[in-house]
């Protein structure tokens, strides 16, 4: 996290991501949430910086891990469009650690290595859960576009973008994604699972640009080890009952219950969640689809019969990485939609009525491009905490006879 930092100084994300936008996407429940004037954003991650090394150097763990969790949950509110999985593990790692007791003489009770050892489990089962599809088993998609689009040079390229490739390296993700957890908790298995996880995602970090999570779930699987391997000895010891204070079991069992369940909202969504993002954030869905898409919006007002007509691009007053994320994110295309027609009623005069459209054309694993948002539907009318069933086509294939 402290190199992450540096990063963000190093190549000015900071300014990119939360000074230039004029616009920013929020969480439900959290629009209050707003980026600081710039100095003071840099004071931000100049906090999350000194909280990481804090952190990373022992020092003052639980301090320096209540902080880095308050200040980069913070960040991260900040703009939905930032979303990234490593960064919301991120987040939970510092909520556990800020939750563990610091332990009598260097001992702590087993039990709370055993929740974070559960924490990481999930990110790795959930995300194999989220692999078992059709196109991920059968067709080798998303990967087989990624490693075609790799463009090596001579037969190399010829192998990789091959299917069977694509298709073996989707079914060896999967398969590594529910066993690792189980092999790394095993003695007998844990020296070559361990082996295989970093042979793993040290190739996914060298073919995909996916930032730190490769360098985290490395480390995180180190959690698997005899806790002697970083640390004393784990014993029972009289300590480890004064580490089970009741608010605090609550709220690590409370926090590994959600983390159990919420991942699987997407599985009673209505369609294809592939297509909908419905249950995606928050579920562990990595490198899972490539979406790519287009929108444009039509602001409609209507006045004592007269009726106008304005088509809005967003590239005018989103960043275009902005607009990127939200052509194939329906929440995002809906928040949008509000920003324009509260922009439009404060324009309008009074009595007028102002409605939203959106035309908007997606494309999921380099398949036909289809509607994604319902034509006719007007998104100024749809709350943000309706069904996406009510303004999304269920899938591709549905989009596609709208056409």
């Amino acid at each position: 996290m402290a190199v992450a930092t540096l990063r963000y100084f190093w190549h000015g994300w900071i300014d990119a991501q939360f000074v230039e936008p004029k616009f920013h996407f929020t969480y439900a429940g959290f629009g209050w949430v707003h980026p600081l004037p710039e100095p003071f954003m840099e004071l931000v991650f100049g906090i999350i910086g000194a909280a990481a090394l804090l952190l990373a150097l022992d020092r003052a763990p639980r301090f320096a891990s209540f902080v880095l969790l308050l200040a980069f949950s913070y960040v991260q509110l900040c703009d939905k469009a930032n979303y990234l999985n490593h960064y919301y593990l991120v987040s939970l790692l510092c909520a556990y650690f800020a939750l563990l007791p610091s332990g009598a003489g260097g001992r702590i009770a087993l039990g709370w290595i055993v929740a974070l050892r559960l924490q990481v489990m999930f990110v790795y089962v959930h995300a194999g859960i989220a692999k078992w599809d059709a196109s991920w088993l059968l067709e080798g998609e998303p990967l087989r576009l990624w490693l075609a689009a790799l463009d090596a040079p001579g037969p190399l390229g010829a192998v990789l973008s091959s299917g069977f490739v694509a298709i073996s390296a989707s079914w060896g993700g999967m398969l590594l994604d529910v066993s690792a957890p189980f092999l790394l908790a095993s003695r007998r298995t844990r020296r070559y699972a361990f082996t295989l996880v970093a042979t793993f995602h040290v190739a996914t970090a060298a073919l995909f640009p996916i930032g730190i999570f490769p360098w985290l779930m490395i480390a995180a699987a180190t959690v698997f080890f005899e806790p002697s391997w970083w640390g004393p000895p784990v014993r029972a010891a009289r300590a480890a009952a004064q580490q089970g204070a009741p608010v605090r079991v609550a709220a690590v069992a409370g926090l590994l219950l959600f983390q159990a369940m919420w991942p699987l909202r997407s599985l009673a969504a209505p369609g294809d969640p592939h297509w909908t993002e419905d249950g995606f954030r928050f579920s562990w869905k990595v490198m899972l689809i490539e979406k790519a898409a287009t929108v444009e919006y039509v602001v409609v007002q209507r006045d004592a019969g007269r009726v106008e007509r304005r088509v809005v691009d967003p590239r005018a007053e989103l960043t275009r990485f902005q607009v990127e994320m939200m052509s194939g994110q329906p929440d995002m295309l809906l928040e949008y939609a509000h920003h324009l027609a509260e922009r439009a009623r404060f324009d309008a005069p009074v009595g007028a009525t102002v409605e939203v459209y959106a035309r908007s054309l997606a494309s999921l694993n380099g398949g036909v491009a289809a509607p994604l948002i319902r034509p006719g539907v007007n998104l100024a009318s749809i709350e943000r905490s309706a069904p996406r069933a009510a303004y999304v086509t269920l899938s591709a294939r549905e989009g596609a006879r709208l056409l």
